[in-house]
């Protein structure tokens, strides 16, 4: 039997457990707002300019959330997150449910909700560097990198399911009860980690001190500019999926949450790899 070290540690199985109900939360939500913006444009482009704004708080603020993930306690920043992410998508289930939704209000949506997940998503990686320590972290972030894609799989296969039977409010609503069970595993986090940082310097020096090692260290100035590139050309797809499964499969929201689950399928796979 193969035993995973990480697993081993119940501050990690909980972290674990919360990631996968808040990336279920992530994938669900692009089903239903890529279909919505469809529904109200008609248009592949505004489609795009949706995920555009989904994802530019994690180009503008990614070294901010970082900085903010190594001044604040990390589990205490879960929490938050998580329950103001819960909060959003409530509210906004409740707009579309009174039908006042507009396209401007999606997008209004969708950028509140591209800042929590671009702080979320350093915290929750940063944590789980915490509990199992250098010797460990190929294997831990493989793991919750599997939990992250399983989360994923069950959301967006959820999302359209509940939006094709019961509309895109219902679909919310259950995302957001997901980020609810989320919520509840980050509240039971008790230690802050073999490896948590014990010196927790200014935000405005820290940021300088990456910036600094970024100009310094080629290997990592390589690793962030391949991983800025992986996440143009590898994830743009996403922005054809909403036309090509209505328009020309002649899906419902059921069919293009099959067509985001397929993507998270390859991410497992790969996480299963890391891990062992």
């Amino acid at each position: 039997m193969i035993k995973i070290p990480a697993f081993g540690i119940a501050d990690y199985r909980r972290l674990w457990a919360g990631a996968v109900f808040n990336q279920q939360g992530m994938s669900g939500e692009q089903v239903v707002l890529g279909l919505l913006v469809y529904q109200f444009t008609q248009s592949t482009a505004w489609v795009g300019v949706m995920l555009a704004v989904y994802f530019l708080p994690f180009f503008v603020f990614g070294i901010v959330s970082g900085a903010v993930a190594d001044r604040l306690d990390r589990r205490s920043l879960l929490r938050r997150i998580e329950a103001l992410i819960a909060i959003n998508m409530v509210i906004f289930a409740f707009v579309l449910a009174m039908d006042m939704a507009t396209l401007w209000i999606i997008i209004a949506f969708t950028l509140v909700s591209g800042g929590l997940r671009a702080l979320h998503q350093p915290a929750r990686l940063s944590y789980a560097y915490d509990i199992v320590g250098g010797d460990q972290v190929v294997s831990g972030l493989g793991l919750l990198n599997l939990g992250s894609r399983t989360g994923q799989l069950i959301g967006a296969l959820t999302a359209g399911a509940m939006m094709d039977r019961y509309g895109g409010s219902t679909a919310l609503l259950t995302l957001a009860a997901g980020h609810g069970l989320a919520f509840v595993f980050f509240l039971r986090l008790r230690a802050a980690g073999k490896a948590a940082v014990t010196d927790h310097v200014p935000m405005r020096q820290n940021i300088r001190e990456y910036v600094s090692e970024l100009r310094a260290n080629r290997v990592l100035l390589m690793l962030v500019a391949v991983t800025a590139s992986v996440e143009i050309f590898g994830f743009s797809f996403a922005t054809a999926l909403p036309e090509l499964a209505t328009t020309r499969l002649h899906l419902g929201a059921d069919g293009l949450g099959m067509l985001h689950a397929a993507r998270a399928v390859g991410g497992m796979v790969a996480g299963i790899g890391l891990t062992f």
